[in-house]
């Protein structure tokens, strides 16, 4: 008979027996997954690495959607909307709102577009909004102060008081998307970074309204889109399958540089590991940093200077920096750049309907900076603007003198401008001599003048006083321009009698 510590030591030799057959059934069944897993990445690594068939797919994607990337971002005025790629701009045009309001249609008809422009129909952020002058904001009066007080029109009115900087344009800021990410690969606090931004998005780190981080999430999505990993035949049977594309866009002054990590993952005990991890790199040779550079000066120019015609005057903008010199500043119409403005898109494309009709496009062609062979563009919208006009001073003759009213209008938008940048034409007179006569301060022949005020070609009037004319009397001039809207001035004039 088996004795109890007999049977004790038979049980522990049978439970050790079956703990050592299960941790080798254990370990086989992980070898075999570990083996295959392993074979799986190797047969993986040989189609990238040895084979380099698909690595040169992939990095013909890269390049194919970083260019697309670039000239979309132009095309639109800076921005990527969330119709095309998520996380991006919001895109507030038809159908939330009606085109004008946020966007403006733009269809570039010449071969110099990167796209097949025939067809294509951009919608262009804008880059200049007019100041709502019904809503009385300090440094935007309404007419007839506008654009900064009864005074004479002034290069800089920001002498006149520093609330009337962007007097003609975009209260608090410009719409103009800025062009880095402030912790992106341009950031200026990072010890070490390659080449600063002129313009940088808030520093709370949620915001991505900004010209690099659009481009990224776009690249990012384009470049998986166009890889498709998961259609491959060879992979038709595995687990293989992309990962979390990152992509890392670094703008210098003559290119744009895009680094992509493209995971490519598989499943080992039931989760999903790193098989592969791809690299790749491509570069833009497009001087975005210096024409972003350009457009954010041209707006500031346009929006704070009545004078300044924003494409005859664009080469005397001379405070951009110079190309890898961070402390010193040049001329920011570089060599190869072109500026052209296209009036009333719009109208021409009958997509306005109650906003935008008589809105610009203007845009920046860069002959240096070719995109599959095309120039670069970078559009933007511009919002008409009221003109304005100069201020004129009260009129005092004696009887028998000509009145001589010569009124100067400028028109932000430079439209019905003439060879000496002022508006050519579109002035309206009103009141005494125009819509009434008045004598002994008592008006008569209202509606109808016959004998009051000549006016040539819609700008200069000319009146004779005569005896019954003397006393006060006001005259109204405006000027107006296609849309209809107007500055005005009444003029006070004394007619004096001769008589000593």
């Amino acid at each position: 008979m088996i004795s109890k510590r007999s049977q004790i030591t038979i049980f522990i030799v049978l439970g050790i027996i079956i703990f050592t057959i299960i941790g080798l059934l254990f370990y086989l069944k992980t070898y075999i997954k570990s083996k295959q897993f392993t074979e799986e990445q190797q047969e993986v690594t040989d189609v990238f690495t040895t084979q380099g068939k698909y690595s040169s797919y992939m990095q013909s994607c890269l390049d194919q959607t970083a260019k697309q990337s670039i000239a979309l971002v132009g095309m639109q005025g800076g921005v990527i909307y969330d119709y095309q790629v998520n996380g991006t701009k919001q895109f507030l045009g038809p159908k939330k709102y009606e085109y004008g309001q946020y966007v403006l249609p733009f269809q570039y008809t010449k071969e110099a577009n990167a796209f097949d422009s025939t067809k294509t129909i951009f919608n262009v952020s804008y880059g200049i909004y007019a100041p709502d002058l019904s809503l009385g904001i300090e440094g935007h009066p309404t007419v007839p102060e506008y654009p900064y007080g009864l005074t004479k029109l002034i290069e800089d009115p920001t002498e006149i008081d520093e609330m009337y900087s962007n007097s003609l344009g975009n209260i608090l800021m410009t719409p103009l998307p800025p062009l880095c990410d402030y912790y992106g690969a341009n950031t200026p606090t990072q010890a070490g970074a390659v080449f600063s931004c002129e313009t940088y998005d808030s520093k709370r780190k949620a915001d991505n309204d900004n010209i690099q981080e659009y481009v990224e999430k776009f690249i990012q999505y384009t470049f998986k889109q166009c890889v498709a990993l998961e259609s491959f035949q060879e992979f038709a049977n595995s687990s293989i399958k992309s990962g979390n594309i990152s992509v890392r866009v670094t703008f210098a002054p003559a290119n744009v540089a895009v680094e992509a990590t493209y995971p490519i993952v598989g499943q080992i005990k039931g989760k999903e590991a790193i098989i592969s991890l791809e690299q790749f790199h491509t570069t833009v040779n497009v001087r975005l940093k210096q024409i972003h550079e350009f457009a954010e000066r041209l707006i500031e120019a346009d929006t704070n200077n009545i004078f300044f015609n924003i494409v005859h005057n664009a080469n005397e903008l001379v405070d951009c920096k110079e190309s890898g010199k961070e402390a010193e500043v040049t001329t920011c119409l570089k060599e190869g750049m072109q500026i052209t403005k296209y009036r009333d898109v719009c109208q021409s494309l009958d997509l306005c309907k109650h906003y935008g009709q008589y809105d610009d496009i203007l845009l920046i062609q860069d002959n240096l900076s070719t995109i599959n062979g095309k120039p670069f563009i970078f559009a933007f919208a511009i919002q008409n603007r009221y003109p304005a006009l100069e201020y004129e001073d009260d009129k005092i003759v004696t009887q028998g003198e000509t009145i001589e009213i010569n009124p100067k209008a400028y028109d932000p938008d430079e439209d019905d401008h003439n060879a000496f940048d002022f508006m050519d034409h579109r002035y309206i007179y009103g009141m005494w001599k125009v819509d009434y006569d008045e004598v002994g301060g008592v008006k008569t022949n209202v509606g109808s003048v016959i004998d009051g005020f000549v006016i040539n070609d819609e700008k200069d009037a000319f009146y004779q006083t005569k005896n019954a004319d003397v006393g006060s009397h006001v005259v109204q001039v405006q000027a107006c321009d296609n849309e209809g809207l107007c500055d005005f001035q009444n003029i006070n004039i004394e007619v004096l009698s001769g008589s000593t």
